[in-house]
């Protein structure tokens, strides 16, 4: 059925889909004319008259190229996809072993259950009116152009259906959809409790796996947080409900192996120009059309450029006139599982100190295509927030029940904070929109053009009664409870440090004398280091420089495995087979460089998991091990750590060397089975590439249309230029620089874009794809920003729709 719809629909798909982008069009709702300049990559340029109009403009074109992306997006986070899907079984083998036998109607009713539609919409009441009315303009325009389309877009031609209007609500969907997508916290402490309930009575060895950041490694800021206090084992509902969290990432494209950002700013001194420049790579899910979408904004009080998110008003990562800034995920421990005690006779009631208490009640009806009635699913929320276990009430421990308590499930002005960002003028400004941030918690860096660079966090992070909850804790005695968040004064910055540069990698920001918790759950330091090892090995930086450094595959973290647990094992081992002992020549010539044509890299790599296989598969089972090394940049750490340590209790006594010694023969022996004998031969672009991936991307007859590549990939998930891959899944890129920005304060006619897809959602458009063989290679294109340049490009104008007279 889809292919032959596919084929009717790909000959004429230009006329039906793409949006206008020369000449002129009428829209309703418009006060005065919108000019739009397309640059060659598809960007617009909008220049209006009023923030008002230019915000509908920004809507109306956004839509035409992004309309399925942005509804998949706000149907992900009200949980709606089975209205349009159905309740078919997804395809687990594409995505996770945690799918297995899952519907999509589990997990619309895991979304709503968490209720980020709900915190989206009550979050229209904390706005500030410009807020209000950018969103309400911007869902105008939104809507404006689904009423000017029969069919939006191939998508909604193969899934039968036409989109609703646009409401100011669903975008602040989008934003808690990214607060959705960078918080780890709750999903760690839902992890450890699984390892818990796998191990009990086990705690110091447990504590080997929890996730930490490597004593001495260094951090963003001089500051840092006290040592925490180790917690009490708690049982575990944690594996089902894993598995409905993970899947739902899996399943809407929000996550891979795991979520986090490059950037860094530096100061006049250390740059050729003489001007600061700012770089930042968000790290997500390589998917298509990318996350970002590439625009500029122009009306009274309004001149900014950069990239935006479809479905939101503004700018989010950019600059205007004045300042440039970027943003990476804190990893902060946001989010909270209280463990509540059920009232034995009543299901509906918790206990608070030998009192039963009721739970409040909501029922959500779950439509699914093809069934005429709804299902019911009745969500349960305590005084911590919302009954996640309830989506697994047959699987429950008896009379327990987990609540999730979470920053980002009340309302919230991150759009506030946004737009101010758009057009602040100087880093007190920066700091008062950032203040306005609750989730998720970000790293901001900042330039502006009178050479002053800085850096700040934003977001509420809880302040905890007692120590680190990293394990669900009991609920209702207050032993846990929060207390507040950390002052907003009392957050890390910087401005102007001496290093001349600031960076962030998802690092630990802080070192020992800051007085407050923010995390453990850091990304390791390598890509933090690599960036500073880089800027401070040359004196005066240039554009040239940061290309360079945003694309780098340097490997610490193969240099460090390597000398740590490969480089003893063989000094204590004695020889190998004659081909063991040529590939091990090689390893130890390696530069640690992880390019795609790398012998060595494939070597490592294939070893790396080979190892981490014979160690711990069998002990966590299956379903463990596979959660485990998804998470990867909690999992490096305390296995680099544990494998440097003869003495660990996770390796059996004396064995240590015979399993490294037995990983490096499996390796070995898999790539001169797949890539053949002659070790110089071995490619790691061989076992690791990287596809785009559409949401169409599980039907393998809708595939080579909709998905993009694959492509040969380098790198791996600690270098600069992120090539992550799950440990369960090896070796294909799944995260990794969504679009790269680098923004010259002296000249923002010289800002440098590498987006992963194209502009345009259409896979029949030449916009779709176009960028993703530069973003590949590296390579970049100049985006404009002065008047005189854009107005060289292709240009649309928005006029208002004329008014009908009669008599």
């Amino acid at each position: 059925m889809f292919a032959g719809l596919l084929r009717k629909l790909t000959p004429v798909s230009g006329a039906l889909f793409h949006p206008k982008r020369e000449g002129k069009a009428r829209v309703r709702g418009l006060g005065s004319r919108v000019q739009i300049y397309f640059s060659p990559v598809g960007a617009p340029h909008v220049f209006a008259e009023s923030a008002r109009d230019l915000y509908l403009a920004q809507g109306y074109i956004t839509a035409g190229d992004r309309l399925w992306q942005m509804e998949f997006m706000r149907r992900a986070i009200s949980g709606r996809l089975a209205e349009i899907l159905g309740d078919q079984e997804l395809d687990w083998r594409e995505l996770s072993i945690q799918f297995q036998g899952f519907p999509v109607s589990r997990l619309d009713a895991f979304i709503r259950t968490l209720g980020l539609a709900r915190a989206a919409e009550e979050s229209l009441s904390v706005l500030s009116p410009q807020s209000i009315e950018a969103l309400e303009a911007y869902a105008e325009g939104v809507t404006r152009y689904i009423e000017s389309r029969a069919t939006p877009s191939a998508e909604f031609a193969l899934l039968g259906f036409r989109p609703g209007p646009w409401t100011p609500a669903d975008s602040l969907k989008v934003l808690k959809g990214f607060a959705f997508d960078l918080c780890f916290s709750w999903r760690t402490v839902l992890f450890n409790g699984m390892l818990e309930a796998k191990f009990p009575n086990s705690a110091e060895r447990l504590a080997e796996l929890f996730p930490r950041y490597p004593a001495g490694a260094p951090t963003t800021t001089r500051m840092f947080n006290p040592k925490g206090q180790a917690e009490e084992p708690r049982h575990a509902l944690e594996r089902a409900l894993l598995s409905i969290e993970e899947g739902y990432r899996l399943f809407t494209g929000y996550s891979g192996a795991h979520v986090g950002s490059n950037a860094w700013v530096v100061g006049p001194s250390r740059t050729a120009s003489g001007h600061a420049i700012l770089c930042n790579d968000p790290h997500l899910a390589m998917q298509a059309p990318s996350v970002w979408y590439e625009t500029r904004l122009h009306s009274p009080g309004v001149d900014v450029a950069g990239m935006g998110i479809p479905g939101l008003p503004g700018v989010v990562i950019g600059h205007n006139q004045r300042i440039a800034w970027g943003l990476t995920n804190l990893m902060a421990h946001d989010a909270d599982i209280f463990m509540e005690t059920l009232d034995p006779s009543d299901s509906g009631r918790v206990m608070r100190n030998g009192a039963a208490v009721p739970l409040s009640c909501r029922e959500e009806r779950i439509f699914i295509k093809g069934k005429k009635d709804p299902e019911i699913h009745t969500v349960r929320e305590s005084d911590y927030g919302p009954i996640i276990s309830g989506v697994l009430d047959d699987l429950a421990p008896a009379g327990q029940a987990y609540a999730l308590k979470w920053t980002a499930l009340q309302p919230s002005r991150e759009l506030d904070g946004l737009l101010a960002l758009n057009s602040a003028g100087d880093f007190e400004a920066v700091r008062r929109a950032a203040e306005l941030f609750t989730a998720p918690a970000l790293n901001l860096v900042y330039a502006d053009t009178s050479g002053n660079i800085g850096y700040q966090v934003c977001g509420k992070i809880p302040v905890r009664k007692n120590g680190k909850n990293l394990t669900p804790v009991p609920a209702g005695n207050g032993e846990y409870d929060w207390r507040g968040t950390i002052p907003f004064h009392a957050l890390p910055r910087l401005l102007n440090p001496k290093e001349g540069f600031a960076a962030t990698a998802n690092n630990k920001v802080v070192d020992e004398l800051y007085p407050w918790f923010i995390s453990e759950l850091w990304e390791p330091p390598y890509r933090f280091e690599r960036i500073n090892e880089l800027l401070s090995g040359v004196k005066l930086l240039t554009l040239n420089d940061m290309q360079a450094i945003q694309n780098d595959v340097f490997s610490g973290w193969a240099r460090r495995v390597r000398d740590n647990v490969i480089r003893p094992w063989r000094q204590s081992a004695g020889a190998q087979s004659p081909e063991v002992e040529t590939a091990l020549r090689m390893l130890f010539s390696w530069d640690f460089v992880s390019r795609g044509g790398s012998a060595a890299a494939a070597l490592f790599y294939v070893f790396y998991q080979e190892l981490i296989e014979l160690l711990f598969r069998e002990q966590f089972g299956e379903r463990i091990f596979q959660a485990f090394f998804e998470v990867l940049n909690e999992s490096v750490v305390p296995v680099e750590e544990l494998l440097s340590n003869p003495d660990s209790a996770w390796i059996p006594h004396g064995k240590r060397d015979r399993l490294i010694g037995q990983a490096m023969n499996h390796a070995v022996e898999r790539l001169s089975r797949s890539q053949g004998p002659d070790v110089n031969a071995w490619r790691w672009d061989c076992l690791h590439t990287v596809t785009m991936k559409h949401r169409f991307h599980a039907v393998s007859v809708l595939r080579p249309y909709f998905s993009i590549g694959p492509f040969p990939a380098s790198g791996d998930g600690m270098t600069v230029n992120n090539g992550g891959y799950r440990f369960s899944q090896p070796y294909e890129h799944r995260t990794g620089a969504s679009m790269r920005i680098i923004m010259d304060c002296g000249n923002w006619d010289n800002t440098m874009i590498a987006n992963s897809t194209g502009q345009s959602g259409h896979p029949s458009s030449p916009q779709y794809a176009d960028q993703t063989a530069a973003w590949t290679a590296g390579k970049y294109h100049r985006s404009a920003f002065s008047r005189g340049e854009v107005e060289r490009f292709p240009r649309l104008v928005l006029a208002p729709a004329l008014k009908l007279q009669f008599g």
